[in-house]
């Protein structure tokens, strides 16, 4: 009779064990899919702060372009004495104009910059935190 009871005991014992292991797999594969979910999140992110990131850089060469031509038509209109005063007036409110757009650009890019490098520092945490819990399996 003891050894039954015994047997009885050891296998309630296995069997409380068992499920608290499976409580702890549950637990683990839950936030296995969470940090998943938020790593597939953040890379959306990255992805989407790098296009933006490429079109302000497209918009920074083409301001930058734009610069240059004023710049060329300064010293055209320089070389006309009819309008020279008037013209010149006016193309240097576009350069002044031109450059408050690419020091704005600029500090958007550099904005950018800094949040895709935050997305991915915190891409790759949870990428270890993910890694160190199926270690710990």
């Amino acid at each position: 009779m003891n050894v039954r009871k015994s047997i009885s005991l050891h296998l309630q014992s296995a069997i409380a064990d068992s499920d608290k292991l499976l409580q702890t797999l549950t637990s683990v594969t839950e936030s296995l899919a969470v940090a998943d979910h938020e790593c597939d999140l953040a890379i959306k992110k990255f992805d989407t702060e790098k296009c933006r990131s490429e079109e302000l850089e497209k918009q920074l060469k083409f301001f930058n372009c734009e610069l240059s031509r004023a710049s060329l038509r300064m010293i055209e209109l320089v070389r006309c004495r009819d309008y020279r005063a008037i013209d010149v007036n006016v193309a240097e409110q576009q350069v002044v104009l031109r450059n408050e757009q690419i020091k704005q650009l600029e500090v958007e890019v550099e904005r950018i910059q800094n949040l895709v490098f935050s997305l991915a520092a915190e891409c790759a945490k949870t990428v270890e935190k993910y890694r160190q819990a199926q270690r710990e399996e």
